[in-house]
C-alpha cells in the first residue's frame, strides 16, 4: 500500500469553474507521489489513486486503482496508435505543434488517459477553463490542435456551431468520443465537418477508456452511414484489457456472437479497479465470478466488435416489449432542430410503461412535440415512439454526462420510486 496523505488522493482530471483567467501557464506539479512505488510495479497489490464514481444514480462510491493499472492504461492508449501505424503522423514525440484541448467535456478518467498518453509521446497539451464551441475552434486553429475528447454533446455544439467558426483549421483534427454512448446523427455530423472521431468505451472502474472502435481499412470504402453504424460500436478491449465481454449476467455465460442475444458488458484484467473504498458489498456484486459488472446491456455482434443497446436501469418494458432509450433517443437526434434529449420511462396504466422524451432545442428553433414523433414515426416502430414530449432543460454533469437519474424522478418512473 502507497503511503500517501490522504488529500492527496483524488480524480486525475481537472476542475476549475472558473472562465476568466489571463491564459498564463498552469504551474508545474510534481507527480512523485503519485509514483512512490514505481520500481515495485510488479507487485499487484499497489494501491495509488481513487476516483469518485456515483454510476449516474447518486450513489457516491470510490474506485481503488492500481498504480500499475495506470500506467497499464496510458501504454494501452498509446499501442493502439502504434499498432495502427499511426504513432509518428497521430502523435510526433517532441513535436511542440502536437496539442489536444483538454476541456470538461468528457469524464475526468477519460481526460487523464488521454492526458498522460499524449504527454508520454511529447505532445502539448492546451487547456480550456470553459466549455465553448468558439474557445474550442479557436484554440484548434491557434495552436494547431489535433487531437481532443470531449463527451457526445460537446461534439454536437462543434456540428451545430457556425461554419465560419471553423475557418482556417487546415490540420487534420482527430477526436475521440467517451463519457455516453454516442448517437449515430453525431458521428455522421462530425464526419460531415471533417473531424475524425474514433469511439472508446468504458467507466471509472476501469480508469476510463478500456475499449474502442478499431477502424479496419476497408470501411473508408463504405457509405457514410454505414461508417456511421460500424464506428457506433463500443468495439474490442484495449490490448492491456484482459478480457471483454457480454455475458448472461445471472450464469456469466458468454453470449452469442449473433448481434442479437443480449448480456451485460463485463471487464476483467490490469485496468480494472481493486474494488471500492470501504464497501465490501459493493464490491462483491461488482466483481462477481471475477469479472467487472457494468450494468451496459449489450450484443456482441459476428465481428466480435460490442453493441451497446441500453443501461439495465434504462431498459423500458411496455406491454411486455423492450424498447431501448438509446434507440429512442438516436432518432430524435436525427432532427436538425434537437440540441439535447433524454429518454426515460413513465408510469402508464394500461403498458406499464411508455417512452418519455425530455429535449432541449437547437438555438432557435421552434420545433413541437407534434413535429418531433412524426419525425420518428419513419424511423422506429409504433410502440417505441415517445407518448410525451417535454422541452425542459436537461440535467448533466460537469463533464457533459445526462443524469437520466433526476429525469426518472421527475418522470416518476416506477424504478425511481422502488
Amino acid at each position: 500500500m502507497l503511503d500517501v496523505p490522504v488529500e492527496k488522493l483524488g480524480s486525475l482530471g481537472l476542475q476549475d469553474d472558473g472562465s476568466g483567467g489571463d491564459g498564463k501557464r498552469l504551474r508545474s506539479v510534481d507527480p512523485s507521489w503519485r509514483v512512490q512505488a514505481h520500481h515495485h510495479l510488479a507487485v499487484d497489490d499497489v494501491d495509488g489513486v481513487l476516483a469518485e464514481t456515483d454510476k449516474l444514480d447518486g450513489v457516491p462510491l470510490a474506485a481503488r486503482f492500481l498504480v500499475v493499472g495506470l500506467f497499464d492504461a496510458a501504454f494501452g492508449a498509446a499501442g493502439l496508435r502504434a499498432m495502427a501505424g499511426r504513432m509518428n503522423e497521430a502523435m510526433p514525440i517532441g513535436n511542440e505543434g502536437c496539442g489536444i484541448v483538454v476541456a470538461a467535456g468528457a469524464s475526468p478518467e477519460a481526460q487523464a488517459l488521454m492526458g498522460k498518453t499524449v504527454a508520454m509521446l511529447g505532445g502539448t497539451h492546451v487547456c480550456l477553463r470553459k466549455v465553448e464551441a468558439k474557445a474550442i475552434l479557436d484554440a484548434i486553429r491557434e495552436h494547431g490542435v489535433d487531437h481532443y475528447c470531449a463527451a457526445p454533446i460537446v461534439h454536437n455544439l462543434l456540428i451545430h456551431a457556425p461554419a465560419e467558426w471553423r475557418a482556417g483549421i487546415g490540420q487534420p483534427v482527430r477526436g475521440m468520443v467517451a463519457g455516453a454512448a454516442p448517437p449515430a446523427a453525431m458521428i455522421e455530423g462530425m464526419a460531415k465537418i471533417g473531424f475524425d472521431i474514433t469511439h472508446v468505451y468504458g467507466l471509472t472502474e476501469v480508469y476510463g477508456p478500456a475499449a474502442v472502435a478499431v477502424k479496419r481499412e476497408h470501411w473508408a470504402s463504405e457509405s457514410l452511414s454505414e461508417q456511421t453504424r460500424l464506428n457506433g460500436r463500443q468495439g474490442v478491449r484495449y490490448m492491456l484489457q484482459e478480457g471483454m465481454t457480454v455475458r448472461d449476467p445471472q450464469t456469466l455465460a458468454e453470449v452469442p456472437a449473433d448481434g442479437q442475444t443480449m448480456g451485460e458488458i463485463m471487464f476483467r484484467g490490469n485496468i480494472t479497479m481493486k474494488g471500492y473504498l470501504k464497501n465490501p458489498g459493493a464490491t462483491a456484486k461488482a466483481l462477481d465470478g471475477g469479472w467487472f459488472h457494468t450494468g451496459d446491456l449489450a450484443v456482441i455482434d459476428p465481428q466480435r466488435y460490442v453493441k451497446i443497446k441500453d443501461r439495465s436501469k434504462d431498459i423500458i418494458i411496455s406491454g411486455g416489449e423492450n424498447i431501448s432509450s438509446i434507440e429512442v433517443e438516436d432518432a430524435l437526434y436525427r432532427h436538425p432542430g434537437v440540441a439535447a434529449c433524454a429518454v426515460v420511462a413513465r408510469p402508464d396504466p394500461k403498458w406499464g410503461e411508455t417512452p418519455l422524451a425530455y429535449v432541449e432545442r437547437q438555438p432557435g428553433s421552434a420545433v413541437s412535440a407534434e413535429e418531433l414523433v412524426a419525425h420518428c414515426k419513419g424511423l422506429l416502430a409504433s410502440y417505441k415512439l415517445p407518448r410525451e414530449i417535454r422541452f425542459e432543460p436537461i440535467p448533466k454533469t460537469s463533464t457533459g454526462k445526462i443524469q437520466k437519474f433526476q429525469l426518472r424522478e421527475r418522470a416518476k418512473s416506477n424504478q425511481a420510486i422502488e
